[in-house]
């Protein structure tokens, strides 16, 4: 539902969310296709078809998604999955190259406010990050997600097995 029917969310004079739209998707494959940028429970992959499979799934009537531009320029994603839905799961990257800048943690902050104004419906907001990701799981605690369980060793990821730390928000 988040497309060019809704408005930016402009967050500071240099770093806006943009409704996903069709003019973002070759950066934002750029993006994640670099394996420093993306994991895989966002499709990190070099494969367009599978890829688009992905952001046809993001242009739901299901979905909401922001692309995260800084400078006008294309640097991330954030998607809300399940949005009609009591409990919505969050997804998000970042281009590695503003990664450790708190640009991920104001988008999140913001798209956290503007989702629940669109789907007052929304009780919870779940999230999942590997386990060794400590910047993931560090900007999902500053954006108040507090951790409901690790899971071990749940999924692989370069040929490893990973744990996934399991985080709820509620408004």
């Amino acid at each position: 539902m988040c497309r060019a029917d809704r408005s930016p969310i402009v967050i500071s004079p240099t770093l806006s969310l943009e409704p996903l739209c069709p003019d973002h998707l070759a950066a934002l494959f750029e993006i994640s296709k670099d394996k420093d940028s993306i994991e895989d429970f966002q499709k990190a992959s070099s494969n367009y078809a599978y890829f688009m499979e992905w952001i046809e799934s993001a242009l739901s009537d299901d979905e909401c998604a922001w692309t995260i531009m800084v400078r006008n320029a294309v640097c991330g994603l954030v998607t809300f999955e399940h949005i009609h839905e009591p409990e919505s799961e969050i997804g998000f990257f970042l281009d590695r190259r503003q990664q450790r800048t708190g640009i991920m943690t104001a988008a999140i902050r913001a798209s956290l406010v503007a989702i629940k104004r669109e789907f007052p419906h929304l009780k919870k907001v779940v999230a999942s990050a590997t386990a060794s990701n400590v910047a993931s799981n560090r900007v999902l605690e500053k954006c108040g997600f507090r951790l409901v369980q690790t899971v071990p060793k749940n999924w692989e990821w370069r040929g490893v097995m990973h744990d996934t730390n399991e985080y709820a928000w509620t408004p």
